[in-house]
């Protein structure tokens, strides 16, 4: 996955242009809210797709919620008709949302040709010396959880041996590296894009976010960092990212 993050910021360089636009009366500096959605492995369609909606800290989460609960209780996927108010809170004058896609068609088998279980195994070794040097480059603060680093490391290390099993999910753990991957990508396009101070993400509560304890989050930050690091200098997987 790591070799597809250049490809990703290749190919959303626009989008993160737009984005910038779009949000460009809000200030640098402030909080940002990433919500994503799955629709993967599903055998009566296509494509996978891995969705993301970009919320501005226009109002309190819980008003937000509380309208989006009020216009649209229900969920509108097979809805001929958009209720009025979600319409009205989507297109209003001052821009709150912004929405991208990744679309992987299945027939490609992508995940897995490309992403091979010994693939995924050989990143961890990797991912934990980069788990580490953040540890070590980490200043301590009121914030930062001292037993952080090391509830990363065993969920990681856990990851590793579940890909060890003979009878591993290979199909699902091929499914978490491309949901971080994107995630990833929409941190750094939010970032960019926005002078974001501060970002949070939160996902729909499946097998794949639930997966080894939400390794997910720790793939995603790790992918997010790899990306950051390449704006400094000439892109280096894993070795010498940092």
């Amino acid at each position: 996955m790591v070799d597809l993050l250049p490809v990703l910021l290749t190919a959303t360089k626009t989008v993160q242009q737009l984005m910038k636009q779009w949000f460009a009366a809000y200030p640098p500096g402030m909080p940002w809210t990433i919500v994503s959605d799955y629709c993967v492995g599903d055998d009566g369609k296509k494509n996978d797709v891995f969705s993301f909606v970009v919320i501005a800290n226009h109002d309190k989460t819980e008003n937000i919620s509380e309208y989006i609960s009020a216009v649209a209780p229900r969920d509108i996927k097979k809805v001929r008709q958009v209720p009025l108010g979600l319409m009205q809170y989507l297109t209003c004058p001052q821009p709150v949302t912004f929405s991208v896609s990744f679309v992987i068609d299945q027939e490609s088998a992508l995940l897995r040709d490309y992403l091979r279980v010994e693939h995924m195994m050989s990143f961890i070794p990797d991912a934990c010396e980069l788990v580490e040097t953040f540890r070590k480059n980490s200043t301590p603060s009121a914030s930062l959880n001292p037993a952080y680093f090391d509830e990363v490391l065993q969920r990681l290390r856990i990851f590793e041996k579940d890909l060890a099993r003979k009878q591993s999910n290979a199909r699902l753990s091929r499914q978490i590296h491309p949901a971080s991957g994107y995630a990833a990508t929409m941190f750094y396009l939010v970032t960019n894009a926005t002078s974001a101070g501060y970002l949070r993400w939160i996902s729909d509560r499946d097998k794949l976010i639930e997966h080894n304890d939400t390794v997910v989050y720790d793939l995603a930050y790790i992918y997010f960092v790899l990306m950051s690091s390449s704006l400094s200098r000439e892109w280096s997987p894993m070795t010498g990212a940092i």
